[in-house]
C-alpha cells in the first residue's frame, strides 16, 4: 500500500483482470493438470523460451523448462500478455512526459556525477545538464516513442476507432470464446472508470493505463 503510486494501483487492476479473462479462455480447452502436462507443443514451446531464449542469462531467467498445472499455464499467459501490452504501455507511452524535462533524467552530464554525501547545489545541477543540442535529441527521441500509431488498436477501441475500423483482428469465432471477449471488456470498462473516478481528485492525473490508451501490442 503505496500512496501516490497510481502505476502499481493500475497494474494490480490489470494483472487481475487480464488473468481472470486468461483463466476463463483456457478452461475451454484445458480441463485438468494432466491436459497441460500431456500437450507436447505447448511444452516444447515453453521449454523453447527458457532454454534457448534464455539460454545466456543465469537460470534461464527464471523461466520454467515445463508447466505441471493449470494454474502455471494461466500464469505463465498472464505475464506474457501483461508485459507485451500494459507494462510496455506504462514505460513507453509516459516518456516524453518525464524526460522532457531535462532534469527529470539527463540523457547525458558534462560534469561528473557527485560524490557519496557530496552537497549537491543549484549551480552544480545546472552545470552538470546536457547541452541544448544533446537536450534537444532526448526530447524529440522521447516525444517520437510517446506518440500512438495512427492506426493503433487499443484495449477498449473509441467510437472513432469503430468508426475507421480499427478493430483488433480475432480468430475466435465459438460463441464460448467470444463470450470471454465481452467478459473480458467488461472488466476493463469497469477498469477504465475506475481510474476516470480517481483521476478527478488528482492535480495530475495518471492516465497511461487506460483501456482506451494501451494498445493490445507492441509496435516498433
Amino acid at each position: 500500500n503505496i500512496p501516490g503510486y497510481y502505476y502499481l494501483d493500475d497494474a494490480l487492476d490489470w494483472w487481475d483482470a487480464i488473468e481472470s479473462y486468461v483463466s476463463r479462455y483456457l478452461s475451454l480447452f484445458y480441463k485438468t493438470d494432466v491436459l497441460v502436462q500431456g500437450d507436447e507443443e505447448l511444452q516444447r514451446f515453453v521449454n523453447e523460451i527458457a532454454t534457448i531464449g534464455f539460454q545466456t542469462l543465469p537460470n534461464n531467467a527464471g523461466f520454467p523448462v515445463s508447466l505441471d498445472s493449470f494454474q502455471d499455464l494461466i500464469t505463465y499467459c498472464t505475464a506474457i500478455l501483461f508485459n507485451s501490452s500494459v507494462f510496455h504501455t506504462a514505460v513507453n507511452f509516459s516518456q516524453f512526459k518525464y524526460l522532457a524535462f531535462q532534469p527529470n533524467s539527463p540523457c547525458s552530464m558534462i560534469l561528473k556525477p557527485p560524490r557519496q554525501d557530496e552537497v549537491v547545489t543549484y549551480e552544480r545541477i545546472m552545470k552538470s545538464l546536457p547541452l541544448v543540442d544533446m537536450a534537444k535529441v532526448q526530447m524529440e527521441t522521447a516525444h517520437a516513442l510517446s506518440v500512438f500509431d495512427p492506426n493503433e488498436c487499443f484495449y477498449l477501441p473509441s467510437h472513432s476507432e469503430k468508426t475507421r475500423g480499427l478493430m483488433s483482428e480475432t480468430t475466435m469465432v465459438h460463441p464460448e470464446e467470444l463470450e470471454c471477449i465481452e467478459y473480458f471488456q467488461g472488466l476493463l470498462r469497469k477498469l477504465e472508470e475506475k481510474i476516470r473516478l480517481r483521476n478527478k481528485s488528482l492535480n495530475t492525473p495518471y492516465e497511461f493505463l487506460l483501456p482506451s490508451r494501451s494498445p493490445v501490442k507492441i509496435e516498433i
